[in-house]
């Protein structure tokens, strides 16, 4: 074959490739770039940092994802008992098609779109932490819950903690923080401890790792390619840069937790207010064989 025909025998070739590759139905082709282990970083992180109402856990895949940049995740609301209430989880695939566009859709679905969680009321004290005018009826609600409830609230410390002073912080230190965006009015970040700092593959060595290093080692391993999955998952890269440079840790979330332990809290003058999210039945202490649980948008309202 002379030169001029394997020229146009290759142009031939790729011209098919290119009409294969558009031909593709499902969108989630594999994208050139990074490989799964910093897609899984980045997206089953991000997703769990920018939605702290929520619990989120990485779910198997029945086989093999459909390709290398694919993670499923399962969510949960914060005030569900872990591992109980399944009928109250929503699964989601996060995903990069061949064009670079990171989507969302609900899991084994091809209905594409970012995961719509109801405006809770967990949400609406968390855009407000840090205002002088948000109001506090925690003190008059938890005296009348009675023994026989657990209840979920948002504890906001009086002034933002670093990672050093929140480690030394006994009595107001959770398995988890929120971090202040530095944005008046947006939702602080989340970092918990489940799951472990190995499984979520942000460092090297995770023994004994704080909390906020972990977070601040998820961040220094984002780099400006990321933008597109961070974008899916609600966040912007310069602001969660910008608050791991600031390191001030807000508060933290107490989930199904005694209301005489909350009522310590609020005579700690770290703690600045202790926010309600929602009471329910505590089958351990209440010795009933069926308990009612919490709905996503269920919530205490505050005495007006």
């Amino acid at each position: 074959m002379t030169g001029a025909g394997i020229l146009r025998r290759s142009v031939a070739v790729a011209l098919m490739l290119v009409f294969l590759t558009g031909c593709e139905s499902d969108g989630r082709d594999v994208h050139a770039g990074d490989g799964r282990e910093h897609f899984y970083v980045v997206a089953r992180n991000g997703i769990s940092v920018a939605n702290p109402e929520f619990r989120f856990a990485t779910v198997s895949w029945p086989g093999q994802p459909v390709d290398e940049h694919s993670v499923r995740v399962a969510a949960e609301p914060q005030w569900a008992r872990a591992g109980e209430e399944r009928y109250s989880v929503q699964s989601f695939d996060i995903y990069r098609n061949v064009r670079g566009a990171t989507l969302i859709s609900p899991a084994g679905t091809s209905d594409i779109h970012k995961p719509v969680f109801p405006d809770t009321r967990m949400r609406r004290v968390l855009r407000r932490l840090g205002a002088e005018k948000q109001p506090d009826d925690s003190a008059g609600l938890l005296d009348h819950l009675g023994n026989a409830v657990a209840v979920t609230a948002v504890v906001e410390l009086r002034t933002p903690m670093t990672s050093e002073q929140h480690e030394s912080a006994y009595g107001v230190r959770g398995d988890n923080i929120l971090i202040s965006s530095g944005v008046a009015g947006d939702v602080p970040l989340y970092w918990d401890r489940t799951p472990a700092c190995e499984e979520r593959q942000v460092a090297r060595n995770c023994e004994d790792l704080p909390l906020f290093e972990e977070f601040r080692a998820w961040v220094a391993l984002l780099r400006s390619a990321d933008q597109s999955v961070l974008s899916a998952v609600g966040l912007q890269l310069p602001n969660v840069q910008e608050a791991a440079a600031r390191g001030r840790i807000v508060g933290y979330v107490d989930d199904n937790t005694a209301p005489s332990e909350l009522r310590l809290l609020l005579r700690d003058k770290r703690v600045r207010a202790v926010h309600i999210i929602d009471a329910r039945l505590n089958c351990e202490t209440a010795g009933r064989m069926v308990c009612e649980p919490a709905l996503w948008s269920t919530s205490v309202p505050a005495p007006s």
